[in-house]
């Protein structure tokens, strides 16, 4: 939801190289974003989260990453698009994760998928 149609280059580029978002997203989801980036942006994450964005912005904040990437990912092979998304995303200020992520307009059904 969200991926295919935002970075359709992108989302083309994970299907041939067999990456399936499944790969980084239960990660980084499961222990809102605590392994794969520093404390400073993980409290953003988690003061959105918790005063009202809810799961919107840790879905917003996954789109946010693939988008800041985008250029890095675009080029690479499986391999280094997982170690890219699992290690290398910690040097990514947290404004300009939060500011992305909050620019980031979720489609209808997106919305009505995480508000379930």
């Amino acid at each position: 939801i969200g991926f295919q149609s935002l970075f359709p280059e992108l989302y083309q580029h994970f299907q041939l190289e067999n990456v399936n978002t499944v790969m980084f997203l239960t990660e980084w989801f499961t222990t809102m974003y605590v392994y794969n980036l520093p404390i400073k942006t993980v409290a953003f994450i988690w003061d959105h989260f918790l005063y009202g964005y809810g799961l919107h912005v840790l879905f917003r904040v996954g789109l946010s990453i693939l988008k800041i990437q985008h250029e890095n990912l675009i080029v690479v092979p499986m391999e280094d698009i997982l170690k890219v998304l699992k290690k290398k995303i910690r040097h990514i200020p947290a404004d300009e994760i939060m500011s992305t992520a909050m620019k980031i307009e979720l489609s209808s059904p997106t919305r009505e998928f995480l508000n379930g």
